[in-house]
């Protein structure tokens, strides 16, 4: 997958003002719905302070989405098409379509 590409385009629809628009205190609430364990904004931007990094929000919230692996940042995705579509259904199902229609499903190890 062409991940510069989806994150651009799903980048556009969280910068548009209004409903859609996530801040970067919406967008890590999202992400520790995933990793409970991630730092909070405040954390977060202070982290990236310190270590010399970009604050933009464009440059870490693709920096955050690539640091994790490719099935749970699939869903992550999903996970904010969800928060999207009430208001941009169009631009939500062209997305889709880059991530191959796929719908990514939790994932289970089992250990036998």
């Amino acid at each position: 997958m062409n991940w510069v590409r989806i994150f651009n385009q799903l980048f556009n629809l969280m910068n548009l003002q209004g409903p859609t628009y996530f801040s970067g205190g919406r967008f890590i609430d999202i992400i520790r719905e995933f990793d409970a364990a991630f730092y909070n904004y405040g954390q977060y931007i202070e982290h990236r302070n310190q270590t010399g990094k970009s604050t933009s929000r464009k440059d870490y919230y693709y920096d955050i989405l690539l640091g994790f692996d490719e099935p749970t940042r699939l869903r992550i995705i999903q996970r904010f098409l969800e928060e999207i579509e009430p208001h941009k259904p169009t631009e939500v199902q062209a997305l889709r379509a880059q991530l191959g229609g796929t719908i990514a499903r939790p994932t289970v190890t089992v250990n036998t």
